[in-house]
């Protein structure tokens, strides 16, 4: 590669300076995790141990545990004349390990790979003490060779090239090229890094070396722990007070609702934009809410959207609502960049799930890599044919939104629509739009008008040089990111002295454009936003570094709105409330994929108040706590007024009483009273959980699904002697879940309701005429209702009950029938792989995404058995409306429900006037909701 790049670096010398820099980083993790993690998870009661430091007794239960789940998945691979050098995976963690023949004295070179489906760290038995899966195969080699001597064995890694390079002018089909290079790739040949462990000897790495074709200057020696990305895998261990506390936005002022009316998004835009800034601002309420809002609008006629990352598993809410405008007969373009570097593949499913949904789906332009994230609404009004837009930073993907700090601008403001507008045209046509109104589009306008801008303000510090005593700062900054051409700003600016400079920042804000933009926020919004004043201009101000997954590459075409009008205006003072998208705060189920954001701590509370308290837009009103217990994760939310403050989530102790699930219980409501900075405001805590429930003495028994609650155990009492004496109420679990729902969720325009919640076991709730009905203190429960007389057996001791059919513990054991009797599953892969214990309702998701045929047969008997169980409950009640929730239900999304109607239909007295069946619209909040809503009376 000849030449030079603009800092006057060879690409030799840049590499250099590259592996300088990656070997201090690299000696600074290993110092990290030994120096302070290592120490700090001990003090917090988390030990991360060497095979050398168990004892004799640990050492025989770790046997048994290798036996029984490790030996049985291993393969050896030996190197010889007979068996060339094994293809090592990307990123696999590796044994190389040298034996010895007694009989002839011959060595022998074989490597083991460490199994990618097993937990990285192996609990020892007795404790949160864990080893390095890696360690407890070393320690066990000699039954992998039996009559060999065990020489010597070492840890490595290998990193392999993850660039897909696409020579577009050569590919008749983009898609089926991109597709043909992703399946080469898996087995590319190139592999650029080799890390060993510090104690593997010179002649073992140049064995490696060799075989890997790689040279001196990529081998990374590691005196260490070799992959601490592994170490992740502890945050889902039960500890709460050792988690980053989630961080919860909030909804924009202007998109609130109150509970007794829908929001109109349309309707806000009209009034004037809105400024979204996420993490700070909720995605879900946001963004997400206006597409999908547009998706179910019958006078929506068009949505055009890019997509250049999503969610990469599950059910992305962007594409479920795009799915279903296409299906509704609406105009709905969906531009997907293939060529996402880390998303190849996960771009390809949508497009293919787009495509087959019946969206106009579209791969950008030739050449170049659309990198611009908008979306276009195009609707029928009164006054003739309106559109509206969404221009932003980041991605359309509700997980990143947590973590990365990105703006964004909702509007219906004409000249920018238009704008939008002609980028789509250009985006799916051939036309080619040399001007624009608002915005500026690379690689058309935007360079020639940032440059032009350089030169303004070069012009500007010139003059104000030559002021004297004027020493002000350029009021302008200028914000890019990559700039792929040689005529970098740089080049514009004179060199001379007097010329005046001008900063060109890849993320810089001026501190004095944020205070003008403050000063034009209602009081309440303007005291959270202060908070990261203090933030502006330092080094760590920036958005988040980028993971290895979301570094872009390639030339990009962007949009990038330039209105000088006022994005932040208010139309009126609303109070944010809890609303349709509410539920959306954590879109994980079952503490699959817990988030933990990485917003900074100082921008989630308010400033100190003399005592210690915290300054809130509702101070002095008094906080509610909900608490949903499940078999599987605890959920708690605080509410203050009609607004959830706060929210916390672990998952439930599996081993231990029901001493340890109170704690848990405890821990997570006091983690979320402190996120609401009121720990002394409480008025109540509310409790849904599964059993028998007696209100009156707050007794819960025959919860079998609740590790110890299978006998009585007065979870009220002890929750409020833990909770310093604060008032207990509690109900059962799916009760509170549908009370949730139909004060704050799906089920506000309704009299009479039925509410279903598929997890672990499947549970019932009704409202009949606006209350909550509690018959003698078992109605609702349709779980037990028989859809298949002498049916399968149930967790109640009976036959046929629907649980026995769409419970998850039921099919689990069905789950594990099968697989016994021979037929093929990835169920127990995935769950191995995730860490967990049992077939969560993500497993099942991700489980049906990969298109396993056992998980599709447990779905249809489940859907199968709740169709006959809606229906009749339907043909007794004739209800306006049943709601779908719970682990299973809310992961699996609307084809679930889809599926559930189309089995009960059949079966329905009165067909041509069925229920409403909906999902639920808080999510898996619904039953802490409730739980809060019952304890405010």
């Amino acid at each position: 590669m000849p030449g030079t790049s603009p800092d006057g670096m060879s690409p030799t010398e840049q590499l250099a300076a590259i592996r300088e820099r990656v070997l201090s980083l690299v000696e600074r993790q290993s110092r990290v995790f030994e120096r302070e993690l290592r120490p700090l998870l001990k003090k917090g009661g988390v030990q991360i141990l060497d095979w050398e430091d168990l004892k004799k007794a640990q050492r025989e239960e770790l046997r048994k545990v290798f036996d029984e789940r490790v030996y049985p998945v291993l393969t050896p691979l030996a190197v010889d004349p007979a068996h060339p050098f094994p293809y090592i995976s990307d990123l696999s963690l590796n044994l190389a390990v040298v034996v010895r023949d007694p009989s002839s004295g011959a060595r022998r070179f074989a490597r083991v790979k460490t199994p990618p489906l097993l937990p990285r760290f192996l609990r020892v038995p007795g404790g949160r003490r864990y080893v390095p899966l890696e360690q407890v195969i070393a320690a066990h080699l000699d039954r992998l060779f039996p009559g060999m001597k065990i020489v010597t064995q070492h840890a490595f890694r290998v990193t392999r090239d993850a660039d897909v390079d696409v020579e577009v002018d050569e590919a008749g089909d983009l898609l089926e090229t991109l597709e043909t290079l992703l399946r080469g790739r898996q087995r590319s040949p190139e592999a650029v890094r080799l890390e060993v462990a510090a104690s593997m000897p010179q002649d073992l790495r140049a064995i490696l070396l060799r075989e890997l074709r790689l040279k001196r200057s990529d081998l990374y020696v590691i005196d260490g722990l070799l992959d601490c990305g592994d170490l992740g895998s502890l945050t889902d261990l039960n500890r709460p007070a050792l988690k980053a506390k989630p961080w919860l936005g909030t909804t924009p002022t202007q998109l609130g609702a109150p509970l007794s009316e829908p929001r109109d998004i349309f309707e806000v835009l009209r009034e004037g934009d809105v400024l979204v800034h996420h993490p700070y601002d909720r995605f879900s309420t946001s963004v997400e809410a206006f597409v999908d809002q547009a998706a179910d609008d019958p006078d929506v006629l068009a949505i055009k959207q890019t997509i250049y990352r999503t969610s990469d598993e599950g059910e992305a809410p962007i594409v479920r609502s795009l799915t279903r405008a296409a299906a509704a007969g609406k105009e709905t373009v969906a531009l997907v960049e293939l060529t996402a570097r880390g998303d190849e593949q996960a771009n390809i499913a949508w497009a293919r799930t787009l495509e087959k949904a019946g969206v106009h789906v579209v791969y950008g332009v030739v050449g170049l890599k659309t990198h611009a994230k908008t979306v276009l609404v195009v609707r029928r009004e009164d006054g003739g044919i309106r559109r509206y837009c969404h221009i932003g930073t980041g991605n359309y993907n509700p997980e990143t939104a947590t973590v990365y700090e990105d703006v964004g601008l909702l509007s219906a403001d004409p000249e920018l629509c238009a704008d939008v507008a002609d980028l789509f045209n250009g985006l799916t046509g051939y036309s080619n739009a040399a001007h624009y109104r608002k915005i500026l589009v690379a690689p058309g306008t935007l360079r020639p008008r940032l440059l032009e801008l350089i030169r303004e303000e070069a012009r500007h510090e010139d003059e104000q040089s030559r002021r004297p005593g004027d020493h002000r700062r350029p009021l302008r900054r200028v914000t890019c990111g990559r700039v792929d051409r040689p005529d970098r700003p740089r080049h514009l600016l004179p060199p001379a002295a007097g010329q005046g400079t001008v900063g060109v920042d890849s993320c810089a804000l001026d501190r004095r454009l944020v205070s003008r933009a403050l000063a034009d926020l209602p009081l309440r919004e303007r005291r959270g936003r202060a908070r990261l004043l203090d933030r502006i201009g330092r080094p760590d101000a920036t958005q988040p570094r980028e993971s290895r997954r979301m570094r872009r590459s390639g030339h990009r075409t962007g949009a990038e709105a330039t209105s000088r009008g006022d994005p932040a205006r208010q139309p009126g003072r609303r109070r944010p409330r809890l609303g349709a998208r509410a539920g959306r705060l954590d879109e994980s189920a079952d503490g699959d994929r817990d988030r933990r954001a990485c917003a900074p701590a100082r921008a989630r509370r308010g400033p100190r108040l003399e005592g210690g308290g915290r300054l809130m837009s509702t101070v002095g009103k008094p906080l509610t706590a909900g608490v949903d217990l499940g078999g599987t994760k605890i959920q708690t939310v605080v509410l203050r007024d009609e607004e959830i403050v706060a929210s916390a989530r672990v998952l439930t102790p599996q081993t231990g009483d029901a001493g340890d699930v109170i704690e848990a219980i405890a821990g997570t409501i006091r983690t979320s009273l402190g996120d609401a900075g009121a720990n002394g405001d409480l008025r109540g805590i509310g409790i849904g959980t599964p059993g028998s429930i007696d209100a009156d003495s707050g007794v819960v028994s025959l919860a079998a699904n609740v590790p110890g609650f299978a006998d009585h155990v007065e979870l009220g009492p002890r929750v409020s002697q833990a909770m310093d004496g604060t008032k207990v109420t509690i109900d059962n679990d799916v009760r509170v879940g549908i009370l949730g729902e139909y004060r704050r969720g799906a089920g506000r325009p309704f009299k009479n309701v039925l509410g279903v919640w598929v997890g672990t076991g499947v549970g019932g709730g009704l409202i009949l005429d606006g209350e909550l009905h509690d018959g003698r203190g078992a109605a609702g429960e349709i779980g037990h209702l028989i859809v298949k007389p002498g049916g399968r057996p149930c967790g109640c001791g009976r036959r046929g009950c629907l649980e026995a059919y769409a419970g998850r513990a039921r099919m689990e054991l069905r789950a594990r029938q099968l697989h016994k009797q021979g037929h093929k599953t990835i169920l127990f892969k995935i769950m191995e792989k995730s860490g967990r214990q049992r077939l969560s309702s993500g497993v099942y998701a991700r489980a049906l995404a990969k298109g396993d045929r056992m998980t599709q047969r447990l779905i249809d008997e489940a859907t199968w058995a709740l169709g006959i169980a809606l229906a009749s409950a339907q043909n007794l009640l004739d209800l306006e409306a049943i709601i779908v929730g719970g682990g299973l239900g809310d992961r699996l999304g609307q084809p679930f429900v889809d599926r559930v109607v189309e089995q009960m239909t059949p079966h329905l007295f009165v067909p041509d006037k069925p229920p409403l069946v909906l999902r639920t619209e808080l999510g898996d909040l619904s039953g802490a909701v409730g739980a809060a809503v019952l304890a405010g009376g």
